[in-house]
């Protein structure tokens, strides 16, 4: 399913139907997106293998952003990662977008030296829509780097966290969580 093992094997995925309100992604539903993304690894004997290397991120030019030029790199791998969770069936993408129609930027979050950064999520507006971009997850430096593993316990919260996006994101009252 990477960029460079499979990207062709991806899907268009694509959703559809009136939005509708959330109070946010169940239990249930979490641990199902959970599980469901732990069997596609352990049945693609991929535990071990490192997003750099199953994105072909080396291969890839890459725009060195940031205080340490590596948040291109998490941008790139948070994106081929969020598109594998929608083409192994773990997330669907906002209603009526594709997986195509979203990206991922770091951003810092706050001013000063110490400031952490902050991974935001853009989905491709329609005429009608005026958004920015969608704070969602804190620290992607810590999930999204050169030692990360497909298999690693730590991309478990980020799955969830990209599912409660989505759900609030296709949500009638969206607007309250994006950033403008």
């Amino acid at each position: 399913m990477g960029s460079g093992k499979g990207k062709t094997r991806r899907g268009r995925a694509t959703t559809s139907g009136k939005p509708t309100v959330s109070s946010g992604p169940s239990s249930r539903e979490l641990l199902m997106n959970r599980q469901a993304w732990q069997k596609f690894v352990k049945e693609q004997n991929l535990s071990q293998v490192k997003l750099v290397d199953y994105y072909e991120a080396g291969k890839q030019i890459l725009p060195p952003k940031g205080k340490d030029g590596k948040d291109g790199l998490r941008e790139y791998l948070a994106g081929e990662f969020f598109r594998d969770l929608i083409s192994v069936g773990v997330l669907r993408p906002p209603t009526g977008k594709k997986a195509e129609d979203v990206s991922f930027v770091v951003a810092a979050f706050g001013t000063g030296l110490g400031a952490p950064s902050v991974l935001n999520m853009h989905v491709a507006p329609s005429a009608s829509e005026k958004v920015e971009a969608m704070e969602v997850l804190m620290y992607p430096q810590r999930y999204f780097n050169e030692k990360m593993k497909l298999g690693d316990p730590q991309l478990l919260p980020v799955i969830n966290t990209l599912t409660a996006a989505i759900e609030k994101w296709s949500a009638e009252d969206w607007q309250k969580f994006i950033k403008r």
